[in-house]
């Protein structure tokens, strides 16, 4: 393995520490106070390979308050608004 040299020529000592330093990055999560109040969703696809039943897509829905997560898979990318109906039909409308 070659041996590091610690010498620096060329580069004056503000620049290689300002290239150390990270500046932070800003909180800016606000959390939700209750479940089902706020749901992130993630559509993925086409996958190179089809599941065994067919499926090329899957879609996700996360609860922010709980982290409780769904999973869908889906044959088509257009059927990801039904999906959605559907989810909304069956999780989150009974439990208001």
């Amino acid at each position: 393995m070659p041996e590091v040299q610690a010498n620096h020529d060329g580069v004056c000592l503000r620049c290689a520490s300002e290239k150390k330093s990270k500046a932070r990055f800003p909180s800016t999560r606000s959390r939700t106070s209750d479940i089902l109040q706020l749901i992130h969703s993630n559509l993925c696809g086409p996958i190179p390979v089809k599941s065994l039943g067919g499926y090329l897509y899957y879609i996700t829905f996360v609860d922010d308050y709980s982290w409780k997560t769904w999973i869908f898979f889906l044959k088509h990318k257009d059927e990801a608004f039904d999906m959605f109906k559907s989810y909304i039909l069956t999780y989150v409308s009974p439990c208001r």
